[in-house]
């Protein structure tokens, strides 16, 4: 399997793979958003220069928020093309999301209503207990 083959010749101390999903796990591909949350934090860089939504998006046709190639990055991200279309993600996305993406939606969706309900410095604090180990230490 070329997984294992690239794991086994290019892994060193300073690269390795690491598989955010699992081939023919099709079920975790249906897109379980309403709101993508996950394209405020990246975009994908397509070889024409452009940043696209997602993975999804860099091909012939696909929504782009504008060129990194033609303008700074900084000027295509805080752009008004990207604040359009971010207004109309998903519904212009396809049917199928990134398995990462699916679950990163799911947990920002939950971190919100973790603010709304409890208040930004209760979720913060819940964020730092999980980075710290807190959560685990309190289970134990």
């Amino acid at each position: 399997m070329l997984i294992e083959q690239i794991r086994s010749d290019l892994t060193t101390d300073s690269f390795r793979l690491l598989e955010i999903h699992k081939i023919g796990q099709t079920a975790e591909m249906a897109r379980t958003c309403s709101t993508c949350s996950i394209t405020d934090l990246m975009a994908a860089v397509g070889s024409d220069g452009c940043l696209y939504p997602c993975n999804y998006h860099p091909r012939p046709g696909g929504f782009s928020y504008g060129s990194a190639l033609d303008q700074s990055f900084a000027a295509v991200w805080e752009g008004e093309l990207r604040r359009r279309l971010r207004g109309q993600l998903p519904v212009i996305c396809p049917k199928v999301c990134d398995p990462f993406k699916n679950r990163s939606n799911r947990l920002l969706a939950a971190a919100k209503q973790v603010a709304a309900a409890s208040g930004i410095d209760h979720l913060e604090g819940q964020v730092a207990d999980l980075v710290n180990g807190g959560a685990y230490l309190a289970e134990g």
